[in-house]
């Protein structure tokens, strides 16, 4: 049997055009667009495969559940971010600031990711992250809500039934509601 597709959400048209406008700022090396420069961003169940981060500031943002695969993230400041059952091979960390980011996810399979990381401070499993968080009520709270918002989203949906086309109910020649249709 094969392996259903993961499901990801259209970005929303604000963030798409900060999106863009940080591409613009990269390619024209600052002179035009806008650095994304943003603190708690959440980027959940977005497909943002190849999408280059480089020199962003995204202190404190969520990835949780989506696609990172070949993104760039060089010289990103990525303090706090949480990474959460999202696919990050072949993402390109070098030189991005990870203190206390949180990688619980395909870490291994990223780029530059792993060199000092643990001595830069991210942590890579969920007992690591909550001792990260601990005296941090603030962070602590963010990771348990993020954490049962990944729970959620993995959790079996029940299929829906197709809606009737009937109304519940139609009128008789007097006018009372009568079952059926």
């Amino acid at each position: 049997m094969a392996e259903a597709k993961p499901q990801y959400k259209k970005l929303p048209k604000l963030a798409l055009r900060r999106l863009l406008d940080h591409q613009r700022w990269l390619s024209s090396n600052g002179q035009f667009g806008e650095r994304l420069a943003d603190w708690d961003l959440p980027f959940d169940h977005f497909n943002l495969d190849g999408i280059d981060l480089s020199g962003a500031e995204l202190c404190g943002s969520r990835f949780i559940g989506g696609s990172l695969r070949g993104a760039r993230f060089i010289g990103a400041d990525l303090e706090s971010v949480q990474f959460l059952s999202c696919d990050i091979e072949g993402a390109n960390f070098t030189h991005a600031s990870i203190l206390g980011a949180i990688f619980l996810t395909n870490h291994e399979k990223a780029i530059n990711l792993h060199e000092d990381a643990i001595d830069k401070g991210a942590v890579f499993n969920e007992e690591d992250a909550r001792k990260l968080v601990a005296d941090d009520e603030y962070l602590k709270k963010r990771l348990e809500e993020n954490l049962e918002e990944l729970r959620r989203s993995q959790a079996p949906q029940e299929p829906t039934r197709p809606r009737s086309t009937k109304p519940p109910f139609t009128q008789d020649e007097r006018g009372k509601p009568r079952p059926g249709g």
